[in-house]
Order: structure tokens, then C-alpha cells, then sequence
């Protein structure tokens, strides 16, 4: 049982330290995009010259899909500023 319980608790300590490296990690891919392309995420041309088009096509598939179906107040916000699309 005791084996079970100190499992249990190293678990949920990395899970916990994992979620906080994958976030600074995002924030810091964001800020270097952002640095060359405010909307980099969909400019191909920002990310690699030889990117993988079907990778990316799909991507941009899924990202513009989610937009469809989201209903976030922040997404307005930028519409004057980037001509309706969210900067990375």
C-alpha cells in the first residue's frame, strides 16, 4: 500500500511540474514566432522554408475549425488589429 501511495504522489508531483515546463515552453515558441510573424502560425514561410505542406495544411484545417466552433470573447479583440485572424 505504501508502495501504491508514494506512486500515486511522484505521479501527480511530475504531471504537475510537466504542465508548468510544456507551458513556458508555449509561451516561449510564441514569443520567437511572434517575433518574426505576428501571424506566423499560418504563414508557412515564418515556421521553415521546406515545411511539409500537408502537415501544415493540416494544421491550419484544425485551427480554422476550432475558430468556427469557439465562442471566446478575445477572439473579437483582434479583429480590427490582424483583419479578423489571432496573432500566435
Amino acid at each position: 500500500m505504501a508502495l501504491y501511495w508514494f506512486d500515486n504522489a511522484l505521479r501527480a508531483t511530475l504531471f504537475a511540474s510537466m504542465e508548468k515546463i510544456e507551458i513556458a515552453l508555449r509561451v516561449r515558441i510564441g514569443h520567437v514566432l511572434g517575433a518574426r510573424d505576428p501571424l506566423g502560425h499560418i504563414h508557412p514561410e515564418a515556421l521553415r522554408p521546406n515545411l511539409s505542406r500537408n502537415g501544415w495544411e493540416r494544421f491550419v484545417r484544425n485551427y480554422e475549425n476550432s475558430r468556427r466552433n469557439s465562442d471566446e470573447d478575445f477572439e473579437g479583440h483582434y479583429g480590427a488589429d490582424f483583419d479578423g485572424e489571432l496573432p500566435v
